[in-house]
């Protein structure tokens, strides 16, 4: 038995993590009325984590991919334990945090105390989706619902279907992801937040993977040249124009063009050829920021909501409140990443990939 070669580490990479959380924050600190969330801030910074996750995540399944049955059953077991030990510890820490609150008389407004299964099974965002309230201090939990529903099937589907017809998975699930949404949104009126909505956002990081491993990553870059210029048009487009058409271009394209945005950097900071983007992306702050931002974006709604409470609580002065969330915010993050996600992740060496040579 031998360990493959897994993912090198981009310190780039992380500098995207750190704009896709800051575009998060802006989204949700920020009133929807406010010129800076003209464009779409929110969906922009989930769709990014979306693609980069499809990236990673399929890069990681494609490099340990086996003929032996046996083999890819051990390869799903240790990718899911791995997978959890990174992302169920401080989630369902700050989900018994939420429990606890009533108990301490803070109020917290959210649907867990009527509906904690949803919460508790990774499924919220189906509650999210059929009852819109947004108001819910754990609202943006849905989209960790969606990325842990795709682990669990893409996982699945990548290690089983043969490697020759990987490629055609990848492009038939970026066309899906658009069918699912005319149907699933436009017909049914839903709100996209079911995962079937969402495939193609992950399916675009995918098909990176799979290009940059058969080392013909130039082609899918060309290709993906040819659309940011139509990306970018229904972006703005969706952004300033308000009226159905732009209603229905939204439904079906505005993630559709934010992938396709996102995968073409990722092609650009992922190429061997030194870029720009690079240096800036693997500044020590922006690496920092994204090494943290995990915990951000799960604490991002309540522990700021739980500081100005004691704050107030104790009658203290009143301060910036944006700057200072954001300053509680990171060490609150970086503390939980070095006492307590840290230790834990690093569990993931007793489950490494191993398939036979």
């Amino acid at each position: 038995m031998s360990s493959k070669p897994q993912h090198n580490y981009l310190p780039q990479l992380d500098g995207i993590r750190t704009i896709a959380i800051g575009l998060v924050l802006i989204f949700h600190w920020l009133p929807t009325n406010h010129w800076v969330n003209t464009l779409p801030n929110g969906t922009i910074g989930v769709t990014l984590f979306f693609v980069l996750s499809g990236f990673l995540i399929t890069d990681i399944l494609i490099k340990n991919k086996t003929e032996s049955l046996g083999d890819a059953v051990q390869v799903y077991k240790n990718f899911m334990i791995r997978r959890a030990l990174r992302i169920f510890p401080i989630y369902y820490l700050t989900l018994a945090v939420g429990f606890a609150l009533p108990k301490l008389h803070i109020p917290f407004t959210t649907d867990l105390y009527q509906h904690p299964w949803y919460y508790i099974l990774y499924t919220y965002n189906h509650l999210l989706e059929k009852t819109g309230f947004w108001a819910d201090a754990f609202s943006p939990y849905w989209s960790l619902a969606v990325e842990e529903q795709f682990y669990l099937v893409w996982a699945f589907v990548v290690l089983l279907i043969p490697k020759k017809h990987t490629i055609t998975l990848l492009w038939a699930t970026v066309i899906l992801g658009i069918i699912f949404r005319f149907y699933f949104i436009y017909i049914q009126q839903g709100q996209g937040l079911i995962t079937l909505t969402c495939i193609d956002c992950f399916a675009w990081g995918g098909l990176l993977s799979w290009y940059r491993i058969n080392q013909v990553q130039n082609q899918l870059h060309r290709l993906l040249q040819y659309t940011i210029l139509p990306s970018l048009a229904i972006l703005l487009y969706v952004s300033f124009v308000k009226d159905n058409t732009a209603t229905l271009v939204k439904i079906l394209f505005l993630r559709t063009a934010i992938s396709c945005i996102s995968a073409y950097i990722l092609s650009l900071i992922c190429s061997p050829k030194p870029h720009w983007l690079n240096t800036a992306l693997s500044s020590a702050p922006m690496v920092f920021v994204g090494k943290i931002s995990y915990g951000v974006y799960v604490y991002h709604m309540t522990v700021p909501l739980l500081f100005w409470f004691v704050w107030q609580k104790f009658h203290l002065p009143a301060i910036g409140n944006h700057f200072t969330s954001l300053i509680v915010l990171l060490v609150a993050s970086y503390l939980s990443w070095i006492l307590f996600e840290k230790p834990i992740n690093n569990l993931k060496k007793y489950f490494p990939y191993q398939t036979k040579k």
